[in-house]
Formats: structure tokens, sequence, C-alpha cells
């Protein structure tokens, strides 16, 4: 025979008078033209307390997002003034005593600079990745494709780079 079956969450009251969450599930049947119910009801307040404290950790979670997004703004753009100073009197230092200084010197100056352009670039990532999250702290359903190929360049170059100096 058919069955219908529904389901309801309701507060149920305790002997003592406490109240606590039920789920309840009813099921009807017909037999013989006769109907009948069947009643099922679960203490579900272990499972509320568990949501309830997944909200609370989902909205901490949140606003440490949204702290540390706001660190790495803050961060990304402070340190690229240093970042800038470091890099205009290494390119002074490199164009008035260039001819002075002895070759290795020279490697110095040019590697200093590479080293200044790296991590303008690496904070300007980070700069932008802040700008790119939502203020609700999700990632965008499209995210930008990477050059793997350039990337694997890029860290061989550093590689090579740290093994000669």
């Amino acid at each position: 025979s058919p069955r219908e079956m529904s389901h309801a969450e309701t507060l149920g009251v305790r002997k003592e008078g406490s109240t606590l969450p039920l789920e309840v599930s009813v099921a009807v049947s017909e037999i013989s033209g006769r109907k009948f119910y069947t009643v099922i009801a679960r203490d579900v307040t272990v499972r509320k307390q568990a949501e309830a404290a997944m909200l609370r950790a989902n909205e901490e979670l949140r606003r440490l997002n949204s702290d540390l997004e706001q660190f790495a703004y803050s961060t990304s753009h402070d340190l690229r003034e240093p970042l800038r100073n470091i890099a205009i009197y290494t390119q002074m230092l490199g164009r008035q005593f260039g001819k002075q200084l002895p070759s290795e010197a020279s490697v110095f100056v040019s590697r200093v600079l590479e080293g200044t352009g790296r991590m303008e670039k690496l904070l300007g990532d980070l700069l932008a990745y802040t700008q790119v999250l939502r203020a609700d702290g999700d990632v965008p359903e499209q995210k930008p494709l990477v050059d793997a190929g350039a990337v694997a360049d890029r860290v061989l170059k550093d590689l090579d780079r740290k093994s000669v100096v």
C-alpha cells in the first residue's frame, strides 16, 4: 500500500518541564481501508548544538579571514616603500660608481635589483590577492590561470642564482 511520510522539527517538553528540540517523522499507511500512523520522535539536541557550534566557528573563521586580508594588504603596502628605496639607492650606486666598481660588485648590484624586482612583484601579487577576495571572504568562482612553465623557469633561475653566490 502507498505510504506517505512527512518530517518536521518542533519543541518537545520533558516531564520536568524543560524543552528539547525534536525531529518528528510521521508515516501514514492504509491497510484494508484503515489508516495507520507511525510517529517517530528523535531528540536532536546534540545535532542542534553541533550546528550552533559550526555557525559560531564559521563566523570566527570569516572574522579571522578578514583580519588576515587586512594584515596582508597593510603588510604589502607598507613594505613597498622601503623596497623602492633599496632599489633606487642601488640604481644610484650602479650609475654613479658602476665603472669604478669591481666586476663582482657590479654583479651584486644587478642581483640586488633583480631581487627587489621579484619582491616588488610578490608584494604586488599579495596586494592583488587581497583585492580579489570578496567581502565575505570567499574566492571568486573564476580563478586566474597560471603559466606553470613560467613559474618553473623562475624557480630554476632563483635556484641557479643561489648556487653561484
